[in-house]
């Protein structure tokens, strides 16, 4: 991860996640269905934390019955 100055850094898009500034050299991924970004780098946990909330629906270990616990 390359670290970048952000007082020479131009905004290029805005996290779909916590809604921070996204800077030109910042490490992102790109949401498949929106095109939107959200940070993957700099100590923050937006991606994993987009998924968690949009993607799954449920997390823990599953039963015989398939019920997640």
């Amino acid at each position: 991860m390359e670290q970048r100055d952000s007082a020479e850094a131009a905004v290029v898009a805005d996290c779909a996640q916590c809604r921070g500034e996204i800077y030109v050299g910042d490490d992102v991924r790109r949401i498949d269905d929106s095109g939107d970004y959200v940070h993957a780098g700099w100590g923050r946990d937006c991606a994993e934390k987009y998924a968690m909330e949009r993607v799954y629906d449920a997390e823990g270990v599953i039963n015989d019955k398939g019920a997640i616990y």
